[in-house]
């Protein structure tokens, strides 16, 4: 007797008949959000602001010098930090502000902890370069730089995170 494993969140889209299709229809309908009819999560593709709390986190990372530091660790031990700020930091990466320490802990997990800020990062924070104000993300990665706006670190400070801009709901 053949089985047939039925999507939780509703049935296949029509023309979706293997992984490939599954990959195509996600990647054509990412810009609103879909549901990936291979593994029923959902799938977006965000236009991500820099914002005051990755400006204040890179400002704090500048000030710990130029050598490795683990983010938990520097905000845990930096008084009166929010938790926005620490959720903020490590996505600096998008825009090549501080770069992650390859290896992995020792349990094996990749994520270890470790930052360091780039040259980008020190140029940005001493307000000596601007940068893109917005990247497209999709599954934790820049997919394309949006180049229409430029910020300074001044502007990066003042400009707070919006999540109905973030969700397209403006």
């Amino acid at each position: 007797m053949e089985t047939q494993t039925k999507l939780f969140f509703g049935e296949v889209p029509e023309g979706v008949e293997d992984i490939n299709d599954g990959r195509l229809y996600v990647f054509s309908n990412y810009d609103k959000g879909v549901i990936c009819p291979c593994c029923d999560q959902f799938a977006k593709k965000y236009k991500r602001k820099f914002n005051s709390t990755m400006a204040r986190a890179l400002i704090i990372i500048y000030r710990a010098g130029r050598d490795w530091v683990h983010l938990e660790e520097l905000f845990k031990n930096t008084p009166k930090i929010p938790s926005s700020i620490r959720s903020n930091a490590s996505i600096l990466r998008w825009w090549q502000m501080i770069r992650r320490k390859e290896g992995e802990k020792d349990d094996g997990n990749p994520n270890n902890g470790f930052y360091k800020i780039t040259d980008l990062g020190i140029a940005f924070v001493e307000n000596r370069i601007t940068t893109k104000r917005y990247v497209y993300t999709y599954n934790n990665k820049v997919l394309e730089e949006v180049d229409d706006e430029q910020i300074n670190i001044y502007t990066a400070l003042t400009d707070k995170f919006n999540y109905n801009e973030l969700m397209g709901k403006l």
